[in-house]
């Protein structure tokens, strides 16, 4: 099959310099995924980069294995293909490498092939895999030995670019992880660390330990850069190649790594006006240069995916605040939450994650926190209080939060209010936007999500406009919760960046156990009030719309529509009459005479 035929068969087709990026049919697609390319043996080749296998891509469009390959013994351009058996091209599982939670838990595997090629796949819960990672947490490579070895008074860490590398470290006696698309999140698992950076021989390898090394700079001790082929031609080695080349030497195991720590004992740590950093940020006086990816490289990179402290609403490593009126209940909510995402217990019918959760009470007082706490029999829960003292400053509030994540590494932490750790004059400046950012930066490096209690401002305005202050305070946030007083009572509301918008909903404090009792969403609550209403007036009478509509003039007419149509659809209300100008139609409860 030539590669146009096949790729006709495709739908959203996109032309690439070296093949075509299409729909994948596989799995519910909404943009092309699937990249179809042609081999220098005249074999089709296809790649899903949401990670369908090509028997399930060929069978959705009716085809086989066996018609990715040429048809006569010679390709397109003249080559000769190399056997027209499909099964030589079978590709050959050669590592598997398993990525844990901190509790040892399987979150997923990367799967190297023979000939080269990674996938990765997770756990379906049956036995079996799911070659995706939608919804999978990330993680650092060999992260419970990771975690282990931070507890060491002076802990090391040593990074390659890939897992296999990081295997072969380990075998010598060292802690090693890949620094392979690492993320600013994962600093939370090395803070502290002196760590050793192996960079690759060649671009791809130097630019991944470059990007790597910033990142690190921020949470280590010490970073070391290590070359171990400074000045080789050759490119494409790395620690792998430099151990395999030491054992073929003769050496054992115990020499390599003693001759490993010597070369690593005698490399330099960089510091802030040193490589890999190339122009310094005056503020922080570390080294800073932009680094950029080919859109290719780009669309290679696996889906990235959200884990969530509070399910659809709080994302990890996330900022967020919550805002309402004076005395509407801000900290009545922020309570129970608190208490649930210790526990791991859902709130208002979204799971939470289980975790510590640092409180920072910095008005309310000690008193009333301690005995709203009791009473949702908060004792036994991993949540910590700090009441009274505030910090001076901004600089003052992110160096004590930073040594509070270090020490205590919480899954949340609640401020309340952010006025108390951004001492604004004026929530209006736009400059404010530069002091929050600072704490999404925390957020996103630790991976402890922050969320603000904050005012509404005067008026009766509403959503992320009702924020006290610059409207770009909404625009720094990942979700904006929000508390308002309605005749129904309270509700909450959320407007997210990432997740799902959790609509209008009415809650109740409960006085004896401080819980918040969720009372369906306002729009229904409404609904169900306008409905009452109508019946009371309506009574063992027979009216007229317009007769209704006078008996509640405090009500939205087309509420009322809405509310007699429903009403009679229930068959609670029976309507009478042709609906005409002049005869209008009439209705009364069922049961009754007219």
């Amino acid at each position: 099959m030539k590669i146009d035929d096949l790729v006709s068969r495709f739908k959203n087709i996109r032309k690439l310099p070296n093949g075509f990026m299409v729909r994948c049919p596989a799995h519910a697609d909404s943009t092309p995924s699937l990249s179809i390319s042609e081999g220098v043996d005249g074999r089709l080749l296809l790649k899903c980069f949401a990670g369908c296998s090509n028997t399930s891509i060929l069978a959705a469009i009716e085809l086989q294995i066996k018609d990715l390959f040429p048809a006569s013994g010679n390709s397109q351009n003249g080559r000769k293909a190399a056997t027209s058996d499909a099964s030589s091209f079978v590709r050959k599982i050669k590592a598997i490498y398993p990525y844990f939670n901190a509790d040892g838990t399987l979150l997923f595997e990367n799967i190297r092939y023979e000939p080269k090629d990674f996938r990765q796949r997770r756990p379906d819960g049956n036995g079996g895999y799911v070659y995706n990672l939608q919804g999978v947490e990330r993680v650092p490579y060999r992260l419970p030995e990771l975690l282990s070895a931070l507890r060491n008074p002076e802990p090391e860490i040593w990074f390659t670019e890939g897992e296999r590398d990081a295997d072969n470290l380990h075998s010598l006696g060292f802690m090693a992880t890949s620094f392979k698309n690492w993320k600013p999140e994962f600093n939370r698992y090395i803070r502290g660390c002196h760590s050793v950076i192996f960079r690759d021989n060649d671009k791809v390898g130097l630019n991944q330990a470059t990007e790597a090394a910033r990142l690190i700079f921020e949470v280590a001790r010490s970073v070391k850069m290590i070359d171990l082929f400074p000045g080789s031609p050759e490119f494409g080695q790395d620690v792998s190649v430099w151990i395999d080349n030491k054992s073929a030497d003769g050496l054992g195991k115990e020499d390599i790594a003693e001759a490993l720590a010597v070369l690593v004992e005698a490399a330099d740590r960089l510091d802030a006006g040193a490589a890999p950093f190339a122009t310094k940020d005056l503020k922080s006086g570390r080294e800073f240069r932009f680094t950029f990816t080919t859109l290719e490289d780009l669309f290679r990179e696996p889906e990235e995916t959200l884990s969530y402290v509070w399910d659809k609403t709080l994302i990890t490593g996330g900022f967020s605040i919550l805002t309402g009126k004076p005395k509407v209940g801000k900290s009545s909510l922020i309570r129970p939450l608190a208490v649930a995402i210790s526990r791991g217990e859902p709130m208002l019918g979204r799971k939470t994650a289980k975790g510590k959760v640092l409180y920072l009470c910095l008005e309310e007082k000690r008193s009333e926190v301690r005995r709203h706490f009791q009473m949702l029999h908060g004792s036994g829960s991993s949540v910590l209080i700090h009441s009274g003292s505030t910090p001076q400053t901004t600089d003052e509030a992110i160096a004590a939060l930073r040594q509070a994540i270090e020490e205590h590494h919480p899954m949340i932490i609640f401020i309340d209010p952010l006025s108390r750790v951004i001492p604004a004059s004026d929530f209006n400046d736009y400059r404010l936007t530069n002091q929050l950012a600072r704490f999404v930066d925390l957020a996103r490096e630790t991976g402890a999500h922050i969320c603000c209690l904050h005012h509404d401002g005067k008026g009766n305005r509403e959503d992320s406009d009702a924020i006290l202050g610059t409207t770009a305070l909404f625009g720094s946030v990942d979700c904006h919760l929000h508390i308002k007083k309605r005749q129904h009572g309270r509700t909450i509301s959320s407007a997210q960046r990432y997740g799902e918008d959790l609509p209008e909903t009415v809650i109740e404090l409960d006085k004896e156990t401080g819980l918040l009792i969720e009372k369906g969403e306002l729009e229904a609550a409404i609904r169900s009030a306008v409905k009452a209403e109508v019946l009371d007036a309506v009574g063992s009478d027979t009216l007229t719309q317009a007769d209704i509509k006078n008996a509640i003039p405090q009500r939205n007419g087309g509420q009322i529509s809405r509310a007699i149509v429903e009403l009679v659809e229930e068959q609670i209300l029976v309507r009478s009459g042709n609906g005409k100008r002049n005869e209008p139609y009439q209705y009364s409860r069922a049961g009754t005479k007219a």
